[in-house]
């Protein structure tokens, strides 16, 4: 490191945690191993060395988010990724929102500060006031919206010190930063269904969820509407002795071979906890000689539905929802699944059903499609990180239940919202 990097370092350090008036050059002097006159030899006071530790903050973040905001993808995608690439950056430079907080209060160095603000600021007011008309003026206005996600974003960093105290978080670990994040996404979320409908999406109801929001469900199946222990593992299990010829030894490390561990716990991100019934098959197939269309037939003569609480009165209460299911299983097996439940559904659709499979954005757009709704307008409710994904690539509320293989910490880092069940369903969305 030079001599100069490591007084910049230094005085990156000190400024951030006493403020500019608080730090002597002696103090960075003797953090950075450097003797005063370097100090002055490299920057002419003071002054000029806290404006090369601004301008090199404010550049790095400005390429950071020019770089995300050349990216490809809708206008939503890129707000989110700014959003995302702006808490990541405070994460990685702690001191510099402090800093920031205390120049501002102390009033020196505001005019250098807004130098570097006003570029971005503008350009934002000119895309937000372009795209949406409602936010040139009024309580919508672009410059209220602007500094309020300034502030939403900001404001965690600069207040850590007291983030904990008050909640109990860590602000800054990784389980913290990531919920952070999705909040911020779900507020942006609301803020643009209102900009796009011109109607407010908050007026009560758990988390603010009311219906004019979202008009539509699509319920991930197994772990989710079914019991997948109940109802897949004898599945499994009759499959792979199947497969192993009657060997009970052979037929669990088939099992091990797609996502079983030696205690019986399935990973649920392996074939057995996500996957199609192909895919398991997959992982048998280099131990084993398969006979697939036997295993397939085995497969669905054994699969009976179990619910994993009753439906009924859930489905009662999202009367008026388009609702759907979306599975890693058949369409067929889906449907019949479906009638076997008792659910009457507007749109089904298995791995086989020409819409991909997850976590890909397709069973939610075609569940989009088949009832006129936009992704924004529907909650996807699974119960592993592939549903949540699905949810996410094509623009949904991501609803996670931990009613089946995935631990609730596993999907808290992936969804906008975490249930114990469908049946508390209703209440998340003010019904």
């Amino acid at each position: 490191m030079t001599t100069r990097a490591a007084i910049l370092q230094a005085a990156d350090q000190l400024f951030g945690e006493h403020g500019f008036d608080a730090t002597t050059t002696r103090q960075i002097a003797e953090h950075s191993g450097a003797n005063k006159a370097l100090i002055h030899y490299h920057f002419e006071n003071k002054d000029q060395l806290f404006h090369a530790v601004l301008d090199r903050h404010c550049g790095e973040l400005s390429e950071v988010l020019a770089i995300v905001a050349g990216r490809e993808g809708t206008l939503r995608e890129r707000l989110g990724l700014l959003v995302e690439a702006y808490v990541d950056f405070l994460a990685g430079h702690l001191g510099f929102s402090r800093m920031i907080q205390r120049e501002v209060s102390s009033g020196r160095h505001v005019g250098r500060i807004v130098d570097h603000m006003l570029p971005p600021f503008q350009a934002a007011l000119t895309l937000l006031e372009a795209v949406w008309p409602a936010t040139r003026s009024g309580d919508m206005s672009a410059p209220h919206l602007l500094l309020s996600f300034f502030g939403m974003v900001s404001g965690w960093f600069a207040y850590a010190p007291v983030v904990e105290p008050l909640t109990g978080l860590d602000p800054l670990a990784p389980e913290s930063l990531a919920q952070r994040k999705r909040h911020l996404l779900g507020m942006l979320d609301l803020l643009l269904v209102e900009l796009d409908t011109g109607s407010p999406p908050c007026r009560g109801g758990i988390a603010g969820l009311q219906s004019p929001v979202i008009r539509g469900v699509l319920f991930d199946k197994d772990g989710t509407l079914v019991d997948f222990e109940a109802t897949w593992r004898p599945v499994y299990r009759a499959c792979a002795l199947s497969a192993a010829a009657g060997d009970p030894a052979l037929a669990r490390e088939l099992m091990q071979l797609a996502g079983q561990d030696r205690d019986g716990r399935i990973d649920p991100t392996s074939p057995l906890g996500c996957g199609t019934l192909h895919e398991i098959w997959a992982t048998w197939r280099p131990r084993v000689a398969l006979d697939v269309p036997a295993l397939d037939r085995l497969a669905a003569e054994t699969a009976v539905p179990i619910a994993l609480v009753p439906l009924g009165p859930v489905f009662e209460r999202l009367r008026g929802l388009r609702l759907g299911m979306a599975t890693m299983d058949t369409t067929a097996s889906a449907l019949e699944a479906a009638r076997l439940l008792g659910l009457d559904l507007d749109f089904v659709t298995g791995c086989d059903g020409g819409h991909g499979t997850k976590p890909g954005p397709g069973m939610v757009l075609g569940f989009c499609a088949a009832t006129s709704l936009e992704p924004h307008e529907v909650a996807v409710v699974g119960d592993t990180p592939h549903d949540l994904h699905a949810a996410r690539a094509a623009g949904a509320l991501a609803v996670a239940v931990s009613s089946g293989a995935s631990p609730r910490a596993l999907l808290a880092r992936h969804a906008d919202h975490v249930l114990d069940s469908v049946v508390d369903l209703p209440d998340l969305l003010g019904r």
